[in-house]
């Protein structure tokens, strides 16, 4: 799976994804092992809003993206909802949930 469209569009096989290094995928299971100390160590529930009714599809991100200098600990991780987890990829919260400022969006920060 590739990270986004752009991602995509130069890579058309997985084994040649940005991701790969020498032949072998780097930082999955890594960060494979911080989801799951997240999971066990936090209550299963939105950190950004607090949904906690279906558990199950609760998702780990970055505070900090590793193509930031982002590390896989649990310190940089998060726990949120399917929903946060597009508004932070779309830039519409950051990972406090606060709003940012979209332009063109109609979306302020007062």
């Amino acid at each position: 799976m590739f990270c986004g469209v752009g991602c995509a569009r130069k890579y058309s096989v997985g084994k040649n994804h940005h991701s790969y290094k020498h032949g072998k995928k780097t930082g999955f299971n890594e960060w494979r092992r911080i989801r799951e100390k997240l999971i066990l160590e936090k209550t299963l529930k939105c950190e950004l809003c607090g949904y906690d009714k279906f558990p199950d599809i609760i998702e780990a991100h970055h505070r900090k993206p590793r193509s930031h200098g982002g590390l896989n600990t649990v310190k940089n991780g998060i726990l949120v909802c399917p929903n946060c987890h597009k508004l932070i990829h779309r830039g519409i919260i950051d990972t406090n949930g606060k709003i940012l400022l979209v332009k063109g969006k109609g979306i302020h920060n007062y």
